[in-house]
């Protein structure tokens, strides 16, 4: 009986290898170029997680980072920020930059849109009287939406103390803030006055928006403060991770071990199918180096080729959650279109269909609304978390020589994709042989590191339903 030869192992936490699916492509031995082995690393995590990326029926993508970790674990601040951007449509994070901002987007979404028209009954002009008279804001939902403010604000204590008696007394005040709102707030009125008016209303409807619009400023008010080494200070509506960043480094339940060497990376790498997901034609490099003063924010490739790669890291992945994220705007896009804007001549769309041949996410070709980014192809599920990362390469004397005083620069770098990072990150090299003009070394980096992203693909957005009402200020897009 013929068994498949795999490409790789993967030793799960159970101990037991499992054997993954190949593709082997028969090519002569020659040097390992950054297209080639990034895109083996991408296989390499799709194959162990079963991300079937390529496949027009699945809505996900994954996005590798290049450039080192994208974010630190141990910082919030950063994590935080890490489920409120929107990833470029490539394989690839090669970016030390988290542009654009989703709750930007987002945000500009739900205060600009359109909703299709509907027809209410005396029920639904009821419940909304509860929130609403004269066209203010009761005082019941006033004291609602204080209490609301309050809670969150408890629940960001939460999310940041440090240290068991912290969280305790942390917990007790989300209790207390929880308690406060149901029996001060008139939550159980409020809420159920909201559902009435759901029931009658398209997604886009009154109370809806007014909910979403209330939520984000909320989380934005009570967001997480950091500093970005090229962006400079931030803040984020406040989201989370299952598992917590806490448990990544004691946790042995989701791991599992990847390696492969330069024989394995040649018998795996499809040129056909690597520029198909959009590894052709990328500016790439094994060291990437981040400017400091006046070229702050830019960053320069080096050592274009190595003789010889070899990898070993332990992946998890993590859930991301946002508490103020409604994402059925992006996702239910047919109740709702942009208001007509004399600055903004052509239809504006967050996200467009795949490449009909390739199946990529496609970048919006016309990504602004009123002079502001409203395009966003991929929206952010899942991290990939490292550790254990280690690394075995062989390369000329002078790029072993560039790596190694690279290694803990104040501005930030990155190497071999999943090594360093933008800040002060930092690798170790250590030089096991030197034969000649080459030079065999191992690379090694302590701690966590996020070198993934797992999307989900926005449909065409928006896709407004030409059959519904609409207003007069309503902008479709065959009008």
């Amino acid at each position: 009986m013929n068994r498949k030869v795999p490409w790789f192992f993967s030793l799960a936490a159970s101990a037991a290898v499992t054997v993954l699916p190949s593709r082997i492509v028969a090519q002569a031995a020659h040097t390992l170029t950054p297209p080639e082995v990034y895109a083996v690393m991408h296989a390499a995590i799709r194959d162990t997680f079963g991300i079937k990326d390529e496949d027009n029926n699945t809505d996900v993508w994954l996005s590798l980072s290049t450039v080192g970790t994208v974010v630190e674990p141990g910082d919030l601040g950063q994590v935080n920020d890490l489920a409120n951007f929107c990833p470029a449509p490539k394989p690839v994070i090669d970016a030390f930059v988290r542009e654009p901002k989703l709750d930007a987007v987002y945000e500009e979404v739900i205060n600009d849109l359109v909703g299709a028209q509907k027809d209410y009954t005396a029920a639904y002009f009821k419940a909304r009287a509860v929130l609403y008279k004269n066209g203010k804001k009761t005082p019941e939902y006033e004291k609602y939406l204080e209490k609301e403010h309050a809670h969150l604000a408890a629940y960001k204590e939460l999310a940041t103390a440090k240290g068991s008696v912290e969280r305790s007394v942390a917990a007790a005040d989300l209790n207390d803030a929880d308690r406060d709102w149901a029996t001060e707030g008139f939550r159980a009125e409020i809420d159920r006055a909201l559902a009435a008016m759901a029931t009658e209303e398209y997604r886009t409807g009154f109370s809806r928006q007014e909910r979403r619009i209330e939520v984000l400023k909320s989380s934005q008010a009570f967001g997480v403060n950091a500093v970005d080494a090229v962006m400079g200070s931030f803040v984020s509506p406040l989201s989370s991770m299952s598992p917590s960043p806490a448990s990544w480094s004691t946790s042995t339940a989701g791991w599992v071990s990847i390696a492969y060497d330069s024989t394995q990376i040649e018998k795996r790498y499809d040129q056909e199918e690597s520029n198909a997901r959009g590894f052709g034609g990328l500016s790439l490099g094994f060291l990437n180096l981040l400017g400091s003063g006046a070229d702050h924010g830019s960053y320069t490739h080096k050592v274009d080729n190595v003789y010889k790669l070899s990898y070993s890291y332990d992946v998890l992945r993590v859930q991301l959650k946002r508490p103020w994220l409604d994402s059925q705007v992006f996702f239910q896009p047919y109740d709702w279109t942009w208001g007509k804007s004399s600055n903004t001549t052509a239809f504006p769309y967050v996200a467009v269909a795949r490449d009909v041949t390739t199946l990529r996410p496609l970048e919006s070709p016309v990504a602004l609304y009123d002079n502001k980014q409203i395009g966003c192809a991929l929206l952010p599920v899942e991290v990939i978390v490292a550790r254990n990362r280690k690394a075995t390469a062989t390369t000329s004397l002078d790029d072993y020589k560039l790596i190694e005083s690279s290694g803990s620069r104040a501005f930030g770098g990155s190497l071999f994709g999943i090594f360093g990072g933008g800040g002060s990150r930092d690798w170790k090299t250590t030089k096991t042989s030197e034969d000649g003009g080459t030079v065999t070394f191992n690379v090694t980096s302590e701690g966590l590191a996020v070198i993934g992203i797992i999307s989900q693909v926005i449909p065409p957005t928006p896709q407004p339903n030409l059959a519904d009402k609409w207003g007069s200020n309503a902008w479709l897009p065959s009008h």
